[in-house]
C-alpha cells in the first residue's frame, strides 16, 4: 500500500472545474491505483454522468512508461468513495469536501472578476461607438473601423459579448436612430429585440 505523502488533497482546475485524479484518491485512502480504477468501471451510473465526471487521462510510472488513470470532480468523488469506509477514510472524504469547497470559491471569485471586468469594457465600448457617432454620423472611417475592430459588421450578427445595449446607453442610441443613423437603427434593433425608436420616450 502507499503512504500518504502529501497532507492535503491534491486538486486542480481543468476546463473550469475542479478535479482530483483516480491517482490521489488511490494515495490518500491508501488503496491500490488499480483497485481505485476498477471501482471506477464498476460504478453503475448513467454514460452521461461518467463523460461528466470521470475523465479518462493518463500518467507516466517510476518506469516512465503510459498508464491510465481519471480526472475526477467533485460529484465524480463523491459517488466514487461513498463505499470507503473507516476513520481514516472519513477524515480524507472530509479534507476533499473542505479542499473541493475553497477551490470552487476561488474559482467563482475570478469567474465574478473576469465578468466585472468584461462588464467594464464593454461600457466603455459602448461610449465609445455612441461618441463616435454623434460626431462622425454614418459615413466616416474611423467609426466604422472602430465598430469592425469589435466584431461587428453592419449586416452580421452581434459578438456575444455585446448582446445588450447597456440601459445608460439606450436613450443616446435612440436619439442617433431618430436622426436616421442606420448604425445605431440597427444595433438597437439586433441588440434589444424591440421597436426602441417608438416604445422608449426621448427627452426634449
Amino acid at each position: 500500500m502507499k503512504k500518504n505523502t502529501q497532507i492535503k488533497p491534491n486538486l486542480e482546475i481543468v476546463d473550469g472545474k475542479v478535479n482530483t485524479t483516480s491517482l490521489d484518491v488511490a494515495e490518500k485512502f491508501s488503496k491500490e491505483h488499480k483497485n481505485v480504477l476498477r471501482d471506477i468501471e464498476k460504478i453503475e451510473c448513467s454514460q452521461a454522468f461518467r463523460r461528466l465526471n470521470f475523465e479518462p487521462s493518463s500518467y507516466k510510472n517510476e518506469q516512465n512508461k503510459k498508464q491510465p488513470m481519471f480526472r475526477i470532480t467533485r460529484d465524480g468523488f463523491a459517488i466514487l468513495v461513498m463505499g470507503f469506509t473507516g476513520k481514516k477514510a472519513m477524515q480524507w472524504k472530509e479534507k476533499y469536501i473542505a479542499a473541493f469547497n475553497r477551490m470552487e470559491k476561488e474559482l467563482q471569485k475570478q469567474w465574478l472578476a473576469a465578468k466585472l471586468q468584461a462588464s467594464k469594457i464593454r461600457l466603455s465600448d459602448w461610449s465609445a461607438i455612441s461618441s463616435l457617432m454623434e460626431m462622425a454620423g454614418d459615413g466616416r472611417n474611423t467609426f466604422s473601423k472602430l465598430l469592425n475592430n469589435m466584431g461587428f459588421t453592419k449586416e452580421g450578427p452581434v459578438p456575444d459579448m455585446y448582446q445588450q445595449i447597456p440601459p445608460s446607453k439606450i436613450i443616446p442610441f435612440v436619439e442617433l436612430a431618430r436622426r436616421s443613423n442606420p448604425w445605431a437603427s440597427n444595433l438597437i434593433k439586433r441588440t434589444q429585440d424591440i421597436d426602441v425608436p417608438v416604445m422608449i420616450p426621448l427627452s426634449t
